[in-house]
C-alpha cells in the first residue's frame, strides 16, 4: 500500500492551488482503508470540493504549515469518521460556515497560529461539532469573545486561547460548555474580570489567565466554579487580592494558585482561609512586606509554599505553625535579617529549605531542630559569619547544603564539629567565603556515608 499525492501548483512561488489525493496498489484503490493522513509542510493553498473524496476512513488528517487562508463550506464533505483535524499554522482568516458538518464525529481540531479573530469565526463556523472535546485557538486575532461562538459545543473538554489579543470575557461566552474542564487565556491583555465571566462552567478543573494585564477582579468572578483544582493568575497587575474572592470556590477542590509576578503588597488575614484543600501556593516575586501571623492557620494540606523575590523583612513565629505537612518552603530574595527561633517550629516534614539571598546574620541555634527530614538546605548569599555546632545538628538526612557567599570564618571560631552529625551529605557548597581558607577547612569534621562533594 503506498500514498500517491499529486499537487498542482501554480506560478506562483510556494502556492499550491488544488490537492488531489489517491491510494493504489496493482491499479487497485484502498481509499476506504486510509486511517492517518499527514500533509503538513506542503505549501497547500487551497482545496477543491473533491479533494479528499473516498477517505471514508480517514480518522486524521494533519495540515499543519500550509498556505492555506480559507477553509470552505465543501472542504471535508467526505470526512465523515475525522475525528482529529490540525490545520495549525495556516494563513487562516476565515472559515465558512458549516465547513464542519460533514465531519460530526470531530474530536479535536487545532486551529493555533492563524489569522482567525472576532469577525471570521462564528458558532456557525463550528457547527454541527456536538462531540468536539479539544478546540485551540491559540495565536490568532481574537480581540473580544461573541457570546454565541461556542454555544453548540457541548461535548468540549478543553479550550485554549493563550496568545491572543483578547481584552475583555463580557457576556458569558462559555455559558454552554458545561463538560469544559481546561480553559486557558493566558498570554492575552485582560485588564479586568466581570462576574459573569465564568459563568455556566461548572466542571471547570484547570483556570489559566496568567501573563495578562489584570488588575481588578471582582469578589464573584469564580462563583460557581465548584471543580477548579487550579487558578494561574500569576505575571498580571495585581496590587490587591478580595479578601472573598476565593470565598465561593469549592474549599475541597482548589488545590493550586499561582499569583505570583504581580504587584501585591499585602493580603488580607482570610484571603485563603477558604481554601482547605490548598496544596500549592505561588507568592512569589510581588511587593509583599509582612505577612499576618494566621495567613495559613487554615491551609493545613499546603505542601509547597514559595514567597521568594518579595520584600519581607520578618516573619512571625507562629506564622507557619499550622503547616505540618509543608515539604517546600520557599524564602529566597527578600530582606530577612534574621529569623525568629519558632518560625520552623512545626515543619517536620519539610524537605526543601531556601532562605538564601536574605541578609541573615546569624541563625539561631534551635532554629533548625525540627528539620530532621531536610534534604536540601540553602543559606547562601547571606551575611552569615558564625554558626553554632548545633544548627544543623538534627538534619542527619540532609543531602545537599548551600552556604556559599557568606562571611563564615571570619570570627574564626567556626566550630570543627558543625557538619558532624549530618551522615547523609552528597554536597556541601562553602565557595565565597573569604576568611574561610584551606586550614580551617581541615579542621571541620565529617560524617558521611557516601563520598560527597566538598566545595571551597
Amino acid at each position: 500500500l503506498f500514498l500517491v499525492v499529486v499537487v498542482l501548483s501554480t506560478k506562483e512561488e510556494e502556492e499550491f492551488v488544488e490537492i488531489n489525493v489517491r491510494v493504489k496498489e496493482n491499479n487497485r484503490c484502498y481509499l476506504n482503508e486510509l486511517k492517518r493522513l499527514d500533509l503538513s509542510g506542503k505549501g497547500i493553498g487551497q482545496f477543491t470540493k473533491c479533494s479528499f473524496d473516498g477517505l471514508f476512513s480517514l480518522r486524521e488528517l494533519t495540515l499543519t504549515g500550509n498556505n492555506l487562508t480559507r477553509l470552505q463550506e465543501h472542504s471535508f464533505n467526505s470526512l465523515d469518521s475525522l475525528t482529529r483535524l490540525l490545520v495549525d499554522s495556516n494563513r487562516l482568516a476565515s472559515i465558512d460556515a458549516y465547513t464542519f458538518f460533514y465531519s460530526p464525529f470531530l474530536r479535536e481540531l487545532n486551529l493555533a497560529f492563524n489569522h482567525l479573530n472576532d469577525s471570521s469565526l462564528d458558532s456557525k463556523s463550528l457547527a454541527n461539532l456536538f462531540f468536539l472535546e479539544h478546540l485551540t485557538l491559540d495565536a490568532n486575532r481574537f480581540r473580544t469573545l461573541k457570546p454565541t461562538l461556542f454555544q453548540d459545543l457541548f461535548s468540549l473538554k478543553k479550550l485554549s486561547l493563550s496568545q491572543n489579543t483578547i481584552g475583555t470575557v463580557d457576556g458569558a461566552p462559555f455559558a454552554s460548555l458545561r463538560e469544559l474542564r481546561e480553559l486557558r487565556l493566558d498570554h492575552n491583555r485582560l485588564i479586568s474580570l466581570s462576574n459573569d465571566s465564568f459563568h455556566g462552567l461548572a466542571a471547570l478543573e484547570s483556570l489559566v489567565l496568567s501573563h495578562n494585564q489584570l488588575h481588578q477582579i471582582e469578589s464573584c468572578s469564580f462563583a460557581g466554579l465548584f471543580q477548579l483544582k487550579l487558578l494561574d493568575l500569576s505575571h498580571n497587575q495585581l496590587a490587591h487580592v478580595d479578601s472573598d474572592l476565593f470565598a465561593r470556590v469549592c474549599a475541597t477542590c482548589l488545590e493550586f494558585v499561582h499569583l505570583g509576578a504581580n504587584k501585591l503588597h499585602a493580603l488580607d488575614t482570610n484571603t485563603f482561609r477558604h481554601l482547605k484543600a490548598l496544596k500549592e501556593l505561588h507568592l512569589n516575586s510581588n511587593r509583599l512586606v509582612s505577612l499576618d501571623s494566621r495567613l495559613f492557620w487554615f491551609n493545613e494540606h499546603l505542601i509547597y509554599l514559595n514567597l521568594a523575590s518579595n520584600r519581607i523583612t520578618h516573619l512571625n513565629g507562629k506564622l507557619f505553625f499550622k503547616l505540618q505537612r509543608l515539604q517546600m518552603l520557599i524564602l529566597s530574595d527578600n530582606q530577612l535579617k534574621m529569623l525568629d527561633e519558632h518560625v520552623l517550629i512545626n515543619q517536620r516534614a519539610l524537605q526543601l529549605l531556601r532562605l538564601d539571598g536574605n541578609g541573615l546574620a546569624s541563625v539561631e541555634p534551635d532554629t533548625f531542630r525540627s528539620l530532621r527530614e531536610a534534604n536540601i538546605v540553602d543559606l547562601s548569599r547571606n551575611e552569615l559569619t558564625r554558626l553554632d555546632s548545633s544548627t544543623f545538628s538534627v538534619m542527619r538526612k540532609c543531602r545537599k547544603l548551600f552556604l556559599s557567599h557568606n562571611n563564615l570564618g571570619s570570627n574564626d571560631d567556626l566550630d570543627s564539629n558543625l557538619f558532624i552529625n549530618m551522615a547523609n551529605l552528597q554536597l556541601i557548597d562553602l565557595k565565597f567565603n573569604q576568611m574561610l581558607n584551606k586550614s580551617r577547612i581541615k579542621r571541620l569534621r565529617f560524617k558521611s556515608n557516601y563520598d560527597f562533594i566538598l566545595l571551597f
